[in-house]
């Protein structure tokens, strides 16, 4: 269970992610994507754009168990949303275009890693949840903030107020997605789009992709909902949670 990473002879970077059989995402997975981009993609000034996908085509991404985070004390949630924090700021920050390739289950990281992206392409049969109010707990990240800017605020209320799972059509209505193709035909379609990136000025893609990155960042900044001090307070003081969270045991975030 890995990341691999690879340069195609078009400078395009593929970042596949492979980790198990829900392709379940937690600190240990977290870390392995900060340091494929921190190692291998930081300062590869020949690529053009860089494809984040799947090798499970049921499962694009989810966030851990319900198991793996019940127990979780104060620090040890802090810790937890440090990281994820800190792999979603990389990826949002990688200097070219990110695309996301899906096929399956996007949820909780998984949810995150695909806000993170310029570009979303999914298949018909991909769905989207945030489980956070059904788990007893506040996303841990900064998504919220993320969707309020791609999709708008009623739209981004809709996802994480309701706890439901989103069909990729319903997504695509959202904003959320650039399209959304038959199983057939994702894989040539991004194919094509990325091949495109090579008729443009790497520099030009840069410097354009960083003014939108910027807007973005300065919304999340300037929130006043310190997300990451509320997500481990909740561990520390909700003397409920952990008996709500047992009784939800099979679920993913």
């Amino acid at each position: 269970m890995t990341v691999n990473f690879e340069i195609t002879q078009n400078n395009i970077g593929i970042v596949d992610l492979s980790f198990g059989d829900k392709n379940e995402l937690y600190i240990q997975e977290m870390n392995e994507i900060i340091k494929v981009i921190t190692e291998q993609i930081s300062g590869q000034y020949s690529l053009r754009a860089i494809l984040i996908k799947s090798s499970n085509p049921q499962y694009f991404a989810v966030g851990p168990s319900i198991k793996k985070i019940k127990d979780l004390d104060k620090n040890d949630a802090r810790y937890f949303t440090t990281v994820l924090n800190k792999m979603v700021s990389h990826i949002e920050n990688i200097e070219v275009p990110v695309i996301a390739k899906i096929k399956g289950t996007v949820s909780g990281i998984g949810f995150d890693i695909t806000a993170a992206c310029d570009f979303k392409f999914a298949t018909i049969e991909s769905t989207f949840a945030d489980y956070s109010v059904r788990c007893g707990i506040v996303s841990p990240s900064a998504l919220i903030s993320r969707l309020i800017f791609l999709i708008g605020a009623q739209k981004a209320k809709e996802i994480a107020l309701s706890g439901k799972r989103f069909s990729a059509k319903e997504m695509h209505s959202f904003g959320f997605l650039t399209n959304v193709l038959t199983e057939e035909d994702i894989d040539g379609y991004v194919d094509n789009f990325l091949n495109d990136f090579n008729e443009l000025s790497a520099e030009s893609l840069k410097i354009t992709k960083k003014f939108f990155n910027e807007m973005m960042q300065n919304q999340i900044k300037n929130s006043p909902f310190p997300m990451v001090d509320v997500f481990s307070e909740l561990f520390h003081s909700n003397k409920f949670l952990k008996a709500h969270l047992e009784s939800i045991i099979n679920l993913n975030l």
